[in-house]
């Protein structure tokens, strides 16, 4: 999301739909993403600028996000959560990957179960 041109996300999402296929998006990786987003998007982060243009879903996969609620799998996304070197900045991939990958997992099946779905 950082370096992508505003007017090439509008083909890229809609062709991902359209044909069905997964979209994969480095995403909140930095601070200077994250700061630059806001600065762009009316104070949105970068999760949530996306969000508002209806980009993530159960077809997208946003990989590396550093830049979430400390020491929580939650984003600024309601229904989105984020897990192992992508949640942790200071750990990266050790350890941390398998227990906040439970904790993703259970939080995730905790908001589709609030949200009525099995």
């Amino acid at each position: 999301m950082y370096r992508l041109e505003s007017e090439f996300d509008p083909i890229v999402f809609a062709n991902a739909t359209k044909y069905g296929v997964p979209l994969i998006i480095h995403l909140a990786e930095t601070a200077a993403e994250m700061k630059d987003s806001q600065a762009a998007h009316g104070g949105l982060s970068p999760v949530a600028y996306l969000d508002s243009l209806g980009v993530l879903g159960p077809r997208t996969l946003a990989a590396h996000v550093v830049w979430t609620t400390p020491a929580r799998t939650y984003t600024s996304v309601d229904g989105v959560f984020a897990a192992g070197d992508v949640a942790d900045d200071y750990y990266r991939q050790a350890i941390t990957a398998a227990g906040t990958g439970c904790m993703a997992a259970l939080d995730a099946e905790r908001w589709l179960a609030h949200h009525g779905h099995p």
